[in-house]
Order: C-alpha cells, then structure tokens, then sequence
C-alpha cells in the first residue's frame, strides 16, 4: 500500500517522476501545475535535487541536464546512469522550497499563497480562505464563515488588493454570493 509523499516543511512538492525516459538514466519529471515555464525557473534555483519516495525515502541529487518535454521536464541526474536505475525513482516526487513560489503581485500569484489569508469585502470581514476549487471557467476560494462554507470566484474583477503581510485579501464581490439557497 502506497503512502502519499508529504512534502518536509516549508516545502511543496511540484511534480513526481512519472516514468524513465530512454536508456541512458533520464527521467521524465510530471509537473504538477502544468506551468512548466515556471518549473523550469524554479528548478534553476535549485542546488540540490530534493526527492522524495512514495514511502517517505529521502534522497538528495545534482542535475546534469533539464530540458522541457510535454507537461514536464526531462531531467539527467548525476548517478542516475541506465534504465534500472531511473525505474527505481518511478513514482519519486521533487519538493522545492516554498519561497521559489512567492510572487507577491497583485495580478498573477499561487493559490498557496493566500490559503488562510482573511477575505473583505469593502470594509467587512466576510472569512477565511480554507481551500480552493474551480467551476471549469474560473478558479474559486472556498472561504469559511460564521454561516458555513461558501465558493466565491476568484476573478480580477473581484479583487481590489493583496495585502500579504497582513494576510487578507481584499475584494468588492455582490454580497449575493454569500447566500446558501443563491437565486432564492
């Protein structure tokens, strides 16, 4: 029975060896975001590869070479040398740094950036971000309040500003959104 990798603290875990690429040890890296562009930045951050088995094995490698390859990256590990080799990593996850994800903008930013940060909406506080989902169109935050659990979409349109040392976001959304039994 496979146990879930669970990412060492301030760490978030951003793909998963889906399977060896070739003869020669490459790996192809399933990145989890599909933003591989980023995954190719955050990874050029990084000195050492952080893997991590579906058991809780930790191992540490250096990248020989990384190139982007469909919705991931094919990568080159120092000792990683053949096919056996590269099979035994299947199923291994990368966990980098959670400081790589920060971007701190007001227009483009991670989720995990503002989980738990405190909603307003114009001067009110509404809740706390507890998770997120999407309705296939848009991204929403599924914000915990005194009255339950509600999805707000989080669409640029609602957001006035991202205060990230205070951990709130500020919006301007139609109250509407906050009724349980919405249109009735």
């Amino acid at each position: 029975m496979s146990r879930k990798t669970k990412p060492s603290e301030n760490h978030v875990i951003i793909g998963h060896i889906k399977k060896a690429q070739g003869i020669k040890g490459e790996l192809f890296l399933f990145i989890h975001s599909g933003d591989v562009e980023s995954a190719l930045e955050w990874t050029d951050q990084l000195e050492k590869w952080h893997l991590l088995s579906p058991g809780g094995e930790a191992k540490d490698f250096e990248l020989e070479s990384k190139k982007v390859h469909k919705e991931g990256l094919v990568i080159k590990l120092l000792g990683v040398n053949d096919r056996n080799r590269a099979e035994e990593l299947k199923g291994w996850s990368l966990e980098v740094p959670e400081s790589l994800l920060k971007t701190e903008s007001q227009t483009d930013f991670y989720l995990r950036e503002i989980l738990d940060f405190t909603v307003f909406n114009g001067e009110q506080e509404v809740g706390v971000i507890k998770a997120f989902s999407d309705n296939s169109a848009q991204d929403l935050i599924v914000l915990e309040t005194k009255e339950g659990e509600f999805e707000i979409p989080l669409v640029d349109q609602f957001i006035d500003e991202i205060l990230y040392n205070e951990k709130q976001v500020k919006m301007n959304f139609p109250a509407e959104l906050l009724m349980k039994d919405f249109g009735q």
